[in-house]
């Protein structure tokens, strides 16, 4: 199980700043003064981070895998296969070409994955939250990094 503060500190940078304000709120919630405004700011942080960190870098290496990896496959296909030494660049651009799809594949799936994580667990910790609860509440079981 995975809980506010351990996904917090997986997703923070160099600043520390998501971690700090998750000890913040633990403070607050020790003191009985838990504002519900700023867990709501801790969640939207965290929506940020998890776009910014996880799924536009593997959406852009899928998207660019998978562009590359067409053209390469075209560029075989329009290779001609009479002489001997064209078809072998051609085998090896379509080897490349698959490959390089495969991996667009991949990082769609990852992409995939870490969207699926935003929208599910963040969602759920604001739906907490709106209802009375705090961040606290939702544990993760999640298959993320």
């Amino acid at each position: 199980m995975t809980t506010i503060k351990e996904f917090a500190a997986h997703l923070d940078d160099y600043t520390g700043r998501l971690a700090q304000a998750v000890e913040k709120l633990e403070i607050e919630r020790t003191q009985g003064s838990l504002n519900r405004d700023e867990q709501m700011d801790l969640i939207g942080d965290l929506r940020q981070t998890v776009r910014e960190r996880l799924i536009r870098p593997w959406r852009r290496r899928a998207v660019a895998a998978l562009i590359v990896g067409l053209l390469l496959l075209a560029a075989a296909l329009l290779l001609p296969s009479d002489w001997p030494r064209i078809l072998l660049l051609r085998w090896s651009a379509s080897g490349v070409g698959i490959l390089l799809l495969a991996w667009g594949g991949y990082g769609a799936g990852k992409a995939h994955h870490y969207r699926n994580l935003e929208c599910v667990w963040l969602k759920d910790l604001e739906a907490a939250v709106q209802m009375g609860g705090t961040v606290f509440d939702i544990q993760h079981s999640p298959r993320h990094p």
